[in-house]
């Protein structure tokens, strides 16, 4: 019999129907119309008709079986018929104890003020991607950066001269002030300078952070994480000798854009990376929470499945996020994931 019950009281919940919160019955079930239910009224009424069948089918065996034990002289139907009435007790009891075992828990489970809700799915827009600034430039030349009417960061023509530039920034700043922005050195117009391309190790770390050790992140913007190797094999050292001055110029950029440390932890010690290597635009950089947005707000829709996760177009060198650090290469300057946008 309690096979019997949880079939039916299985049978009575249609759990697919209730997705929108409402079901539309087939026929009555006990005080149950045909009209819209809830999740709430439909198990309660479920479970009121549950009880109420298991009460009449426990009368009905115990007249069943009742009838079979006086009707019999058979020491063994008796037996069999006393069993059957012991069964019927047993789940009646059982429907009875359902019931008590709820109300005691929770008198709400079995009261008309229930509440049951029915959650919908969660749906989520996906996060916009500011547009963010432009990266400062690259190609040498004089510059100041301003912001647009939508609020972007953009870089005015290139000038020549220091001279120029500051009459067309002046310029800009009486059509709109305040317009006018200032870089992480607190200049308005500024230069980008020409780099030697593949110079010797003190020639890059001195373009790179202005001395030959380039070290220390006190006193720097861009600095690299350890001294040079002193020969091939060394480790817990980085090689910046021999690095393109494109590579140079995107790392002055990126830390001009975002005003923050720039470090170089890998470079063209090839022996301790496998892309890596003298006069190829390709290195690695420290991760933080400015590098980040500088680089994945440059150009958001460059977004694109790398060999480790995902990379980003800066300035025209892929940036792939490879969990502790940036893998940076120039486009097209070989691996794959170099290609071309």
């Amino acid at each position: 019999m309690f096979r019997i019950l949880f079939s039916l009281f299985t049978l009575f919940i249609p759990v697919s129907a209730f997705a929108q919160g409402t079901y539309n019955l087939i026929a009555p079930i006990g005080s149950l119309t045909s009209a819209p239910l809830s999740l709430k009224d439909y198990l309660e009424g479920a479970f009121q008709t549950v009880i109420g069948i298991a009460g009449i089918l426990a009368v009905l065996m115990l007249v069943i079986c009742g009838i079979k034990l006086m009707g019999t002289g058979s020491v063994a139907a008796k037996s069999e018929a006393k069993q059957c009435i012991w069964n019927a007790i047993f789940g009646l009891l059982l429907a009875i104890g359902s019931w008590i075992l709820l109300n005691t828990i929770n008198p709400l489970l079995l009261n008309n003020d229930a509440k049951i809700t029915i959650q919908s799915p969660v749906t989520t827009s996906p996060t916009a991607v500011p547009t963010g600034s432009e990266p400062v430039p690259t190609v040498p030349g004089w510059y100041f950066r301003y912001k647009d009417g939508g609020g972007d960061i953009k870089n005015s023509s290139r000038f020549d001269a220091a001279n120029p530039c500051i009459a067309v920034k002046n310029e800009q700043e009486k059509t709109s002030p305040g317009s006018v922005q200032k870089n992480a050195q607190g200049q308005e117009c500024f230069e980008v300078r020409a780099v030697a391309v593949s110079g010797t190790e003190a020639s890059v770390r001195n373009s790179l952070c202005g001395n030959d050790s380039c070290v220390s992140n006190s006193s720097t913007n861009i600095y690299v994480n350890a001294a040079a190797c002193a020969s091939v094999g060394s480790k817990g050292c980085t090689n910046v000798g021999g690095l393109p001055g494109s590579a140079v110029s995107v790392i002055q950029s990126l830390q001009s854009t975002c005003g923050c440390k720039v470090v170089v932890t890998g470079g063209t010690e090839y022996w301790l990376h496998k892309s890596h290597q003298a006069n190829k635009p390709i290195f690695d950089l420290r991760k933080s929470t400015a590098v980040d947005n500088a680089i994945k707000s440059a150009d958001p829709s460059s977004r694109r499945a790398s060999f480790m996760n995902y990379e980003w177009l800066y300035n025209n060198f892929w940036f792939t996020d490879e969990g502790d650090h940036w893998h940076v290469c120039e486009v097209g300057t070989g691996p794959t994931y170099c290609r071309p946008k």
